[in-house]
């Protein structure tokens, strides 16, 4: 570890120069708008999976995944990766965002990572054409020009390249062919509502090279107003543009190159605060520092202003700081730009030997810039909040190889792959407030005295490294059974260098900085009143930072521009291996059954996610910087017996698995306050946990005219210990065991139901209603020791939601319009996350879902 005093490039504005900054839907879910021919309604069809890296038939997989084709997508209204929630066991979106962020952050059965930073990885891999996407931001992808979306759940690692804890999204996009043709899509609803979208599939030279184009956008204007500016937030606003070529060199090699990328400027998602000052009173938990340091300057207390932004007030409406009328803030933001580029070659080597081999080669590079605000206290009140001055900045290269073929008649089948990726961010710059109050809302405004707590400009340069070797071999014992054997192994090296400035307190006031003199220019527990000889405040755009170099109190002028470094780095890493047995049911069972086909299958694997390092929320003395702290890898351990079924001719399909994880080591996130109480979220090791469950998904056609679907979800997820220190209000700094608490962003039980008709006739063509039923039980989503005992304010009650559409194919075969509403009963005060910063302001933000929707999708296609 190194600490040292350096020149940083800050961000433009912040310089001390300038300083003014047809297939279906899988895993039983069929495709509700495919028909087996035309006017023959519904009918169970095979449903092609590339889980194991190769096509095989879904109910032929001893996997544990759900499928989405890409009408299967729009049939059922998921116009995004969110929109996955609900309809898949097990997994948890978030609402689509996580904290005041519009960026994907998945769980799935209880595993995830709510810090999207680049010092920790998600627990869930996303993978697009192969090609793994690291980061959260731009990742909530619109399903524009989708071939299909599968979701993996359980370890993933003997067949992918970056290892996941939880389970895997693998999206694949459309690729071209040797048509001319295309499609127009778009989609009018209330809030606002715009989407539209476009393909053109181009032929460029016969059956040799072929192109693709699409363009999307995904629009609304929000449905949650604050009220201090009348801005509306929770708004949608992304573009896409995505290019594909492929190049059939021969017959045995195929080059596909994609090139996308994804424009984002959204605001953030708004939170109504409230204020849990009597409850925790009653444990003990008094006033904190932070707003100690508030009230006693400000002519309207925190808990006055929190009341205020929740309260009395409509679900939609909130209040914050951040917003167009604030001459010290700018309305809060988040916009991400992303691109991709991804160069595939996949080659048959079978005629250079006696056996069926393949080679594939997936390079990929992605690039993510992102800048986000975050009102962290939820209301008016200037109490904790961050921004970023300058969009940070992502480069992600990913390199795989896979090798695999078959042998002894297709009996022995086996993939061998290498992965290597190498991540580095720069400009990941975060400017920091803490109970500020301008000199024009003091109790005394005549004194023009401006309250500061604490305002850091902090840089974190990231650079991760990993590369593994997997592998994963299936043997055919008899006609009936399979075995498959996996293994796995992972390096990975993790490096963060930290740097860190404080706010030179003379750039956030008008007029002469104490006039009378004898003020330090810099902030301590002791100067955090600062007094002006004029009134009004600069915008935080302008205010300048350095670094107490010489450990006086003071900066010096020499010392405006200047950084504290700090650095360290960890390597981790590990064998994964996984063993599978699936049996067939043989002819005598079938009969006996009455079943069409059917197998069961066992599997035992182990998962691993890399330890990293991140900045604490402790001071060091002698540097006057926060410490550098390190989490330990999480391992899983995961036990799954599954069954899957076709019974009846075709009427009926389930499969069904249940499971059983050892969870130890988890990559917990929390908040851990300083001693002012300053929040800093932190990734800690929970001690262990178990979560086990039932999932089924289901298909009915009791006739061609109607087809039910199901799929439920059963989670059983406890901590069986998590140790922490932690500051009691009579003891002082003690040992806990937070065991007792809820695992957050999981629900005991998830629930999906969807009802289709089929309604056919020759000259008016086919009309398809559908209603769709979604039940999830309460969900918990507390940070902190804190939020545990208000749990019941920031936990997601038990409901229901209830949606439907009316599909209408012409004649013609090429145009379709469907008429859709989601959330018919308009469940509008539905929590699906926030900033629940109990210990540190006792306040929670609560980020509401979306309230009832309704709109026209139109699209014609000619391909």
């Amino acid at each position: 570890m190194t600490r040292s005093i350096c020149q940083r490039k800050l961000p433009p504005h912040l310089r001390p120069s300038t300083l003014a900054i047809s297939i279906a839907l899988a895993s039983t879910l069929t495709t509700p708008v495919a028909f087996a021919e035309k006017g023959e309604g519904f009918a169970l069809e095979e449903v092609v999976v590339t889980a194991r890296k190769t096509e095989e038939s879904m109910q032929e997989v001893p996997v544990t995944v759900s499928a989405f084709s890409g009408e299967a997508l729009k049939s059922l209204g998921i116009d995004s990766v969110k929109d996955l929630e609900g309809v898949v066991p097990g997994l948890n979106m978030g609402g689509g965002g996580n904290g005041t962020k519009g960026e994907s952050n998945p769980y799935i059965r209880g595993m995830g990572q709510r810090e999207t930073k680049v010092t920790v990885d998600s627990a869930v891999g996303t993978y697009i054409d192969g090609i793994y996407s690291s980061r959260a931001p731009g990742a909530l992808l619109d399903a524009a020009d989708i071939a299909s979306m599968q979701v993996l759940r359980g370890p993933q690692g003997t067949l992918f390249g970056k290892n996941t804890t939880g389970g895997a999204i693998v999206i694949t996009t459309k690729k071209p062919h040797e048509e001319f043709g295309g499609h127009v899509e778009t989609t009018l609803g209330n809030f606002g509502r715009q989407n539209v979208s476009g393909t053109l599939n181009v032929p460029l030279v016969d059956d040799k090279l072929l192109s693709r184009f699409t363009l999307a956008q995904t629009k609304n204007d929000g449905y949650m107003e604050n009220l201090e500016d009348g801005t509306l937030l929770n708004d949608d606003d992304r573009q896409m543009a995505m290019g594909q070529l492929r190049w059939e060199v021969s017959d045995t090699l195929r080059a596909d190159l994609l090139l996308a990328a994804t424009k984002t400027r959204q605001k953030s998602r708004g939170q109504r605060c409230s204020f849990y000052g009597e409850e925790l009173a009653e444990k003990g938990y008094g006033i904190s520092a932070v707003e100690l340091i508030y009230n006693a300057n400000s002519s309207t207390s925190s808990q006055e202003h929190c009341e205020e932004g929740g309260g009395d007030l409509d679900t939609d409406q909130f209040r914050s700081e951040l917003n167009n009328e604030s001459g010290i803030f700018r309305q809060s933001i988040y916009e991400v730009d992303t691109k991709m580029v991804g160069l595939t070659f996949d080659w048959d080597l079978s005629e250079y030997s006696d056996y069926n081999l393949g080679f594939k080669s997936i390079t990929g590079f992605r690039q993510v810039e992102q800048k986000a605000d975050e009102d962290l206290d939820g209301s008016a009140a200037a109490l904790i909040g961050r921004v970023q001055p300058i969009a940070n900045q992502t480069n992600q290269y990913t390199q795989e190889f896979q090798f695999s073929g078959s042998a002894m008649d297709d009996r022995l089948r086996g993939t061998l792959g290498l992965f290597a990726s190498l991540e580095e961010t720069d400009d990941d710059w975060l400017q920091s407030y803490v109970s500020y109050i301008d000199n024009t809302n003091t109790i005394d405004p005549t004194k023009f005295e401006t309250v500061l707590a604490q305002s850091d400009l902090t840089e974190r340069e990231t650079k991760n490294t990993a590369w593994a070797v997997f592998s994963q071999v299936s043997f055919d014992m008899t006609e009936l059974s399979e075995i498959t054997f996996g293994l796995r192994y992972t390096e990975e090296e993790r490096e963060t260098t930290y740097h860190e400035g404080n706010v030179y307190l003379p750039s956030i006031g008008n007029g002469s900085y104490c006039p009378s003199g004898g003020c330090s220019n810099y902030i301590s527990i002791q100067n955090t009143i600062h007094p002006f000889s004029a009134a009004g405040n600069t915008p935080m755009t302008q205010w300048q930072y350095g670094y107490d170099a010489n450990r006086n109190g003071n900066l010096e002028d020499r010392e405006i521009g200047l950084f504290g470094e700090s650095s360290q780095s960890r390597t981790d890493s590990a064998w994964s291996p996984s063993l599978s047995v699936k049996m067939r049911a043989s002819d005598s069972i079938l009969e006996t059954l009455y079943l069409d086909e059917g197998m069961m299958f066992a599997t035992v694997s182990k998962g691993f996610r890399s330890g990293g390092v991140v900045v604490g929320n402790t001071t060091n003395d002698s540097t006057g910087m926060k410490d550098m702290g390190q989490f330990e890898p999480e391992n899983v351990m995961n036990y799954e017996l599954g069954v899957k079924a076709d019974a009846f001719d075709g009427m009926v399909r389930a499969n069904m698995a249940m499971y059983y994880t050892d969870y130890s080591d988890i990559q917990v996130t929390t908040v851990i306050p300083d001693n002012l109480g300053i929040p800093l979220p932190a990734v800690e090791n929970a001690g262990q946990a178990i979560i086990q469950g039932v999932e089924g998904e289901f298909t009915i056609i009791p006739h061609e005219l109607m087809r039910l679907t199901a799929s439920f979800a059963y989670t059983d997820a406890d901590y069986k210990e998590y140790l922490v220190d932690f500051k009691d209000p009579v003891l002082g700094t003690v040992q806990i065991d937070r065991a007792d608490e809820p695992m957050p962003r999981v629900a005991e039980w998830t629930g999906f139901l969807a009802a289709d008709f089929f309604i056919y006739t020759e000259s008016f063509g086919t009309i398809i209603p559908s209603l769709i039923t979604r039940y999830t039980s309460e969900i918990y989503h507390g940070f902190d020791r804190e939020s545990f005992i208000v749990q019941e304010h920031i936990t997601s009650d038990a409901a229901t939601f209830f949606d439907a559409r009316l599909t209408w194919q012409l004649p013609d075969e090429r145009t379709t319009m469907t008429l859709w509403g989601q959330n018919l009963t308009n469940v509008d005060d539905y929590l699906v996350g926030g900033v629940p910063l109990v210990g540190v302001s006792r306040t929670s933000g609560s980020v509401y879902g979306e309230p009832r929707t309704f709109g026209i999708d139109l699209s014609y296609n000619f391909e």
